[in-house]
């Protein structure tokens, strides 16, 4: 079960402030009296801090024995600032009016998110990252703790994701296009009212078209080998995450992901780096690894062998075991 690590106030990097910040957390292993055996796992735009474990989105990857081995590694994964799964966001109650955020959410930044992680690092007493694994969205938070607090990570693995952010207006508007055509959308103020199940049903048919476009689908097919079952298990999982999120945390994690730019900030990097990448996707397909590799010493580039596209991380993470446990290896010394 996750824990909840609070800040009272919040300086947020755009300006304003932030009452009554809770942060979902998720351990696993145990910290050692010098507190540098960390590894801090960032997670995806819609995912949770539920990595490790039974029904962890990483469990293959996070457990003794495996590539990020908790006999050894004391592992932990937060729940970004502005997500839905525990973390103060826009689904939050704001305490100067008593109701949720909604819209009113205030604007972050990859920053802010980075910012709240290392106040929970220090008071868990962390005092060095051995590393920082982030797929994804959270390949942001990745680069951003490497370039803003370098002497604080000695690697950092970004997987399917860059230093730079993607999208434009016009994303933000498709983003909220179907949710903005259900009744009962109010602008985004839709909690509590009658239209407030519709606007889950929208979630529900977001995330299966989501999974589709991402190559979840795909996989599944080649798991069940069963059209009905691939649609059930879609549902499913659909249905799940509906009830966990919320559409205006994707429209505020987009908007923080499209300002996310380090690019000119990559020399700051003094961490070793192992950036994976999938042969088969097309949002951050192997032919960005040059762009990135090239400003970054001492990095491995591998390029995971899948069909699964910008999935292939989490649904193929058995092609990645290997390689991570090594790359981790000379972290724990």
């Amino acid at each position: 079960m996750p824990k909840t690590f609070s800040i009272d106030e919040f300086d947020l990097e755009l300006g304003g402030r932030l009452r009554n910040v809770d942060i979902a957390y998720e351990t696993w292993g145990r910290l050692n009296p010098s507190g540098d055996n960390v590894i801090l796992v960032c997670h995806g735009y819609t995912e949770g801090c539920h990595a490790g474990g039974e029904g962890g989105w990483w469990r293959g990857l996070i457990g003794p024995g495996c590539a990020m081995d908790t006999d050894k590694f004391f592992v932990m994964c937060s729940n970004m600032l502005g997500s839905a799964r525990g973390s103060k966001g826009p689904k939050s109650i704001n305490p100067e009016t008593g109701k949720p955020y909604g819209p009113d959410f205030p604007d972050i930044t990859v920053g802010d998110m980075v910012n709240v992680q290392a106040k929970l690092t220090e008071h868990l007493g962390v005092d060095q990252l051995a590393a920082v694994v982030g797929y994804s969205f959270s390949g942001h938070l990745t680069f951003e703790w490497a370039t803003s607090r370098p002497e604080k990570v000695a690697r950092i693995i970004p997987m399917a994701s860059a230093p730079k952010g993607r999208g434009d207006a016009q994303v933000l508007a498709d983003l909220e296009k179907p949710f903005a055509a259900r009744k009962g959308w109010n602008s985004r103020h839709f909690y509590g009212g009658a239209g407030e199940a519709k606007i889950r049903d929208a979630m529900v048919a977001f995330r299966i078209d989501m999974n589709r476009d991402l190559g979840v689908a795909d996989a599944l097919v080649e798991d069940l080998n069963d059209e009905t079952k691939v649609e059930q298990a879609l549902d499913d999982e659909a249905q799940t995450w509906a009830d966990q999120c919320d559409p205006n945390s994707l429209i505020a994690l987009r908007k923080t992901a499209m300002r996310f730019d380090v690019g000119h900030k990559l020399a700051n990097i003094t961490a070793p780096m192992l950036y994976i990448l999938s042969r088969s996707d097309t949002l951050y397909p192997p032919d960005v690894a040059p762009l990135i590799v090239g400003k970054v010493n001492q990095t491995t580039t591998f390029i995971i062998d899948s069909d699964d596209g910008y999935a292939a991380p989490e649904s193929d993470w058995g092609k990645i075991a290997g390689v991570l446990s090594e790359f981790l290896k000379a972290a724990h010394g």
